[in-house]
């Protein structure tokens, strides 16, 4: 199953990854993809099984958002999660 995962947060994606593959995905079959044209790009040629947003990546952005909405319009048999991630949360 051919996985993207859209974050700005390297240590998230690390742990989406390491995550995933905990559960059976291959590495390789993660993807990253750092902007919404990556995205785009990426669901036309992998067919994800599964895509993972971090919304920052797209929710200061409304040309973006419109963007990601597209895309998921266009893909709609891929499952599309959308999750928070607040960078200015201090870790304790």
């Amino acid at each position: 199953m051919s996985t993207i995962i859209m974050d700005l947060c390297s240590y998230t994606r690390l742990g989406l990854t390491g995550y995933l593959a905990s559960r059976g995905v291959r590495k390789r079959d993660i993807n990253d993809a750092h902007t919404v044209d990556e995205l785009a790009a990426a669901c036309d040629e992998l067919k994800p099984g599964v895509v993972f947003i971090n919304e920052d990546c797209f929710i200061h952005d409304p040309a973006n958002s419109q963007h990601i909405k597209q895309i998921i319009n266009q893909h709609p048999k891929n499952p599309v999660y959308c999750f928070y991630g607040d960078r200015e949360y201090p870790f304790r």
